[in-house]
């Protein structure tokens, strides 16, 4: 219904209204009651016809979302992704096992990645093995019975590999350095067995207590473990805060 209609009959029943009282006429009385109620019928009118605007508004708004629920969702990981094959390659085989370190550089940037997302630690540990003359250092452990000792060690959620100079690195999830302290020691114990007798030095760097990328992480990890070389017995150095 127009708005102008509301005005008038709204108008006339104040006229009316008003000449009644004035006038004390019966007539203007009733002109001016019947104009009341149009004036309310046409209000009444007004709000049904914006109440059944919403309504449809929002009935139209439903179909839309339950349209958007029922569509096929994209494919977040296609097959063709080179990232993910990557990931699922694993190590060659033939070989010791370990990762090799552009596999290793990459598995730590994305694992730095989802630690920032889910507020969680992460650490890196590098080491190396040496083969013991007596008491001098002869020539590096073999890295075969270095894997087979990571494999049996490291949980299925931590990333063991090797470095291009032969040190070898883990990555621990949701290990602060304290954890990975601990990872290295029995790292080093189980090393020792069936009477071994090897040089362990290992560096050790966290997230995010001493940075918060991966390459300064693995930066600080390789200095710790230079600072732990300069021993001449075992050591497991952490980096500094």
């Amino acid at each position: 219904m127009p708005g102008w209609a509301l005005v008038a009959a709204a108008s006339v029943a104040a006229a009316a209204g008003g000449g009644a009282v004035a006038l004390a006429s019966p007539l203007l009385a009733v002109v001016g009651g019947t104009a009341s109620a149009v004036t309310a019928l046409l209000a009444l009118d007004g709000r049904l016809a914006r109440d059944r605007a919403a309504s449809a508004e929002a009935a139209e708004g439903i179909r839309d979302l339950e349209a958007l629920l029922a569509s096929p969702e994209p494919d977040p990981e296609p097959d063709d992704d080179p990232l993910r094959t990557l990931f699922e390659s694993g190590p060659p085989a033939g070989g010791s096992g370990l990762l090799d370190e552009h596999f290793v550089a990459t598995t730590l940037r994305g694992r730095v990645a989802v630690a920032r997302r889910s507020l969680r630690p992460l650490s890196i540990v590098y080491f190396e093995v040496l083969e013991a003359d007596g008491r001098e250092p002869a020539a590096p452990a073999d890295a075969g019975d270095v894997a087979h000792v990571l494999r049996r060690t490291l949980r299925e959620a931590d990333v063991a590999g090797r470095g291009a100079d032969g040190t070898f690195v883990c990555i621990l999830e949701d290990t602060g350095e304290d954890g990975a302290v601990w990872t290295a020691e029995r790292v080093r114990r189980n090393l020792v067995e069936a009477g071994h007798v090897r040089r362990f030095h290992a560096g050790v760097a966290a997230y995010p207590t001493h940075g918060l990328e991966a390459e300064e992480l693995e930066a600080k990890a390789r200095a710790a473990l230079g600072a732990a070389r300069e021993w001449t017995t075992d050591r497991i150095e952490v980096a500094p805060a």
